[in-house]
């Protein structure tokens, strides 16, 4: 009676995994983006730091008047990132680099950080940076638009809903995450 009860209970468990790994392939870049935030979950330390150590360095770029930007170059080093900096003297230079990249303006942040290709604007947590790698979003970058408190190198307590949305082409296209 055993023999027949664990071929069945290992088949249950293979047809489970097979539907979970199912949903998770169907869920990907270009799907519709509600469906991916909802099948994403945050990585975990360890995800964003195995995701941070595949990277190589990033390069945080901002002008030399700015102060919180250290703290986001902090918060990216401690969730495992190598981070270069390049500090611009000039404050046209900052905004200069955004418009080359295509950053619509209403996503602008004090700050640029370049990783893998990907335009991350702003206080972006290293999670999120992780999440746009791990599913190769086929956009130029993401944002946290302004200057949040609470976020990654800002004073303050987290008082709202973050909303990150991704561009290409200079335009706003869709939200990879709300947090």
């Amino acid at each position: 009676m055993h023999r027949y009860l664990v071929p069945i209970a290992v088949a249950a468990v293979v047809v489970a995994v097979g539907v979970v790994g199912l949903a998770v392939a169907l869920v990907q870049p270009g799907d519709d983006a509600n469906a991916r935030a909802a099948a994403a979950e945050v990585p975990t330390e360890e995800e964003v730091a195995a995701v941070a150590a595949e990277l190589g360095p990033v390069e945080v770029l901002r002008s030399e008047s700015c102060g919180c930007c250290g703290g986001h170059v902090e918060h990216l080093g401690e969730a495992g990132f190598e981070v270069e900096e390049q500090v611009f003297a000039s404050e046209d230079a900052v905004p200069a680099v955004k418009r080359d990249l295509g950053i619509p303006e209403e996503l602008w942040s004090c700050h640029t950080t370049m990783v893998d290709g990907y335009a991350v604007e702003g206080h972006v947590p290293a999670d999120v940076i992780a999440t746009l790698h791990a599913q190769e979003w086929e956009v130029d970058g993401v944002a946290l638009p302004g200057m949040p408190a609470g976020s990654p190198g800002m004073a303050g307590t987290k008082a709202e809903t973050w909303t990150f949305p991704t561009f290409a082409q200079g335009e706003v296209t869709e939200v990879l995450t709300q947090r």
